[in-house]
């Protein structure tokens, strides 16, 4: 398996009781919660501790199998001073209620439909879809 080079791993633990394991990865920054506290609360939990000039925030069950993943979002983000946060998923448009309009879902993820595929590597989106995603960094950054 080749991974990212270059980066700090931080692991925020929401009540996962393999503790050993995420040990194992030894993890520059580790956050114990015993418990399910949330996923918004575990992510600002993260961002109060992080330092680094971008943070990608990664969900347990997420596989990435483009080399150079990190890479080409950071200098993406580099580029683009306008943009804040780049999704893995997202959803081109809203409805009037405000819920994400589901039909307009652009990702490349095995069980979407062939639809959803994007033609191009990244555009711009009303919402991003899913707790993946790469932004600026933390608060001390």
């Amino acid at each position: 398996m080749k991974t990212t080079g270059n980066y700090k791993l931080a692991i925020g633990n929401n009540g996962f009781n393999e503790l050993k394991f995420l040990r194992s990865l030894n993890p520059a920054i580790s956050i114990e919660n015993r418990e399910n506290v949330g996923i918004i609360r575990a992510i600002n939990q993260a961002l109060e501790k992080l330092t680094s000039k971008y943070v990608a925030f990664l969900h347990s069950d997420l596989l990435i199998f483009n080399e150079g993943w990190l890479e080409q979002i950071i200098d993406f983000i580099e580029r683009r001073s306008d943009v804040g946060l780049v999704g893995f998923a997202g959803r081109h448009t809203i409805r009037e209620d405000g819920k994400p309009n589901a039909e307009s879902t652009i990702v490349n993820m095995r069980g979407y439909p062939e639809y959803c595929k994007p033609t191009w590597k990244i555009t711009e989106v009303a919402t991003i879809y899913g707790l993946s995603w790469v932004t600026r960094g933390g608060n001390k950054a």
